[in-house]
């Protein structure tokens, strides 16, 4: 596979982007990136990894509107709009994989303005915590 940075993000820039001490994923966000987030976006159940390398779909679609990320013009506007989709679709972990790997996008200085960041962070925190209290009700 041939490494495209715009393409392709690891763990630990995650980590970076979500502002993580030592750019280590902890606690419930660890839960999060490591099960949810590279079940749906590699087909794998294994635990993840430094090394794991998530791909980037720059297109995805929730709830009838589609956010092509990749239009180089408007990648605030499609930052925000992929945020926006989050709140509306709350529980569909693919638009949140969509919104993080967005967040990395920004911190790597593709997408320059940080305005929403906390609000997605927010969510995802959120999610994890419901993941959690889900498991130990099984």
């Amino acid at each position: 596979m041939v490494y495209n940075y715009r393409d392709e993000i690891t763990l630990k820039e995650i980590g970076e982007a979500l502002g993580c001490k030592d750019c280590e994923i902890k606690g419930s966000m660890q839960l999060f990136v490591e099960i949810e987030l590279l079940c749906i976006s590699s087909g794998n159940d294994s635990y993840a990894d430094d090394n794991i390398v998530l791909t980037l779909n720059r297109e995805f679609s929730s709830r009838g509107s589609t956010f092509d990320l990749s239009n180089s013009t408007n990648r605030l506007k499609h930052f925000k709009e992929s945020i926006n989709a989050s709140y509306i679709a709350k529980y569909d972990r693919k638009c949140f994989l969509e919104s993080l790997i967005v967040l990395v996008m920004r911190d790597r200085g593709i997408l320059r303005d940080g305005v929403m960041v906390f609000e997605v962070v927010n969510q995802l925190e959120d999610l994890s915590i419901l993941r959690n209290e889900k498991l130990k009700n099984v």
